[in-house]
């Protein structure tokens, strides 16, 4: 039977319709399927650097809360901090200074104030600021110099 539009009778005698439209169909398909995929790869990093990020965020919370109560609890006051080895599998830097506590993981920097004071260290040589390493135990301490107090942050071994 021959293929004619004005008068099929039945299209499955038609062999080169089905297979066109079963190639298109089978094409719209797989681009949206592949759209699909990427979109939610893209996201699904997104997620994971915005963990990392929060549990940067976290290590810089429990520094600064550190921080902050042992300058709160007046002269001679210490306390002792453990930092985590690391964050999701990957290390970090945690910076601090009078004008917060930075933790940088891969690029990214998650950020805590704390109450605005100086900040040194007894290992820095005068030098405003500390450097933490992951895995190590600092003790924090506040004691008064002249008029003010400052917070010395020592790692301890």
């Amino acid at each position: 039977m021959k293929c004619n539009i004005i008068n099929y009778i039945n299209i499955t005698e038609c062999r080169g319709a089905i297979s066109v439209d079963f190639l298109f169909s089978m094409f719209v398909i797989i681009i949206v399927v592949q759209s699909v995929v990427g979109i939610t790869s893209d996201r699904m990093d997104m997620v994971k650097d915005a963990k990392e990020l929060g549990d940067a965020r976290m290590i810089a919370e429990n520094v600064a809360e550190t921080i902050d109560t042992a300058y709160s609890c007046g002269e001679g006051h210490s306390t002792r901090i453990t930092l985590p080895s690391a964050v999701n599998g990957k290390d970090y830097r945690v910076t601090v200074n009078s004008s917060g506590v930075f933790v940088e993981v891969e690029g990214m920097i998650g950020r805590a104030c704390v109450i605005p004071k100086v900040i040194s260290s007894t290992e820095s040589s005068g030098e405003l600021g500390y450097t933490m390493q992951p895995q190590k135990t600092y003790k924090i301490s506040n004691e008064k110099t002249g008029d003010s107090y400052h917070i010395i942050i020592t790692q301890l071994p």
